[in-house]
């Protein structure tokens, strides 16, 4: 049987980079673009929302809008990892509306 694999912010972090040089190498460049760069963010943030903010991570905190526009990450993704957004406690139907 497989061993587990734990998420850490190292980890998130890695697989970022993978993701921006992936869509890089696909489109035939050998230097990133914003689009690269925007692609390694948004998979590292996403990412990130699972791992413990005490280890790195963001997951824990309550998230505002302006948090989720900086991160570039969605209210539902945020619900989803079990983080919440400042200012709801209506649970997932609520979120949804909100975003």
């Amino acid at each position: 049987m497989p061993r587990a694999i734990t998420l850490t912010a190292s980890l998130a972090r890695a697989s970022g980079l993978d993701a921006g040089n992936m869509q890089m190498r696909k489109a035939g460049r050998t230097k990133w673009n914003l689009a690269d760069r925007n692609r390694a963010a948004e998979v590292t943030n996403r990412l990130m929302l699972s791992v413990p903010f005490e280890q790195g991570g963001l997951s824990g905190l309550e998230f505002t809008h302006t948090m989720l526009d900086h991160l570039g990450v969605t209210a539902a993704q945020v619900i989803a990892s079990g983080n919440s957004l400042f200012g709801h406690n209506g649970g997932p139907a609520l979120m949804n509306e909100a975003a």
